[in-house]
């Protein structure tokens, strides 16, 4: 699977959940990336969002991830690394293992 292949899905799986939400598909003004708890659309707090990662990657056994996101604020992996300058992979790298040493 490509990245491409992994954003399409994740794409689609918002939909899903959009739809299972507000008992709609989105329309064109509507937040891919919706926050949950509100009534009607709305975008996503990024302070929720970052929280998630965080949940997400500690429920993984990868807490350095969330914290090197909430530091960083992007993400890289294997598929997208070549999208990235030097300075920006060593500042992730940097972070990952800096936190990494923090949790242990």
């Amino acid at each position: 699977m490509t990245m491409t292949d992994e954003l399409a899905e994740a794409g689609r799986h918002q939909i899903v959940l959009f739809e299972e939400r507000f008992g709609r598909p989105p329309g064109p003004d509507d937040p891919l990336l919706f926050d949950p708890d509100q009534d009607e659309p709305a975008p996503l707090d990024p302070d929720k969002f970052l929280a998630e990662v965080e949940r997400a990657s500690a429920r993984a056994g990868m807490p350095e991830v969330g914290a090197a996101v909430r530091e960083l604020g992007y993400i890289v992996s294997e598929q997208n690394r070549h999208h990235f300058s030097v300075a920006e992979l060593d500042a992730w790298d940097e972070a990952i293992d800096r936190h990494r040493k923090l949790a242990s």
